[in-house]
């Protein structure tokens, strides 16, 4: 598929048509967008019509009144496929546990040995430690 540059009318026009149609799926009528953004009601019909510049602003300000991403508003949304089935995911988890615990038993003795060794050759001197 050849990608062909996008123009400004036609990145408008489906602006509007996705305004429109996010509007209705709503259940909002133009006034209520309107009265939201604190425009007339007929500027608010001319963004859904094409016929009239939208500011990135009223954008902003139409996606959080219809409670979508920015991006959903002007690209519509996006289907993302999960990267792991639900079973994947809990096995990953289980694996990520069980290796957490690994290594805290390993650091575990690790550091029992280490008091060990410290106390066998220095029994009478307390040690000081650095806070790091």
């Amino acid at each position: 598929m050849v990608n062909t540059p996008q123009t400004f009318e036609n990145v408008a026009a489906q602006i509007a048509t996705r305004l429109r149609k996010l509007r209705t799926e709503k259940d909002y009528c133009q006034q209520y967008i309107a009265d939201y953004l604190g425009v007339s009601q007929s500027y608010y019909s001319r963004l859904e019509r094409g016929k009239a510049d939208i500011s990135l602003t009223d954008l902003v300000q139409i996606a959080n009144g219809l409670k979508i991403s920015l991006t959903d508003l002007i690209t519509g949304p996006q289907e993302t496929e999960s990267r792991y089935t639900n079973d994947e995911f809990i096995h990953y988890l289980k694996s990520s546990i069980d290796y957490l615990r690994e290594q805290n038993a390993y650091f575990y003795e690790q550091n029992r040995e280490l008091l060990e060794i410290i106390k066998k050759n220095q029994p009478s001197a307390p040690i000081k430690l650095k806070k790091v």
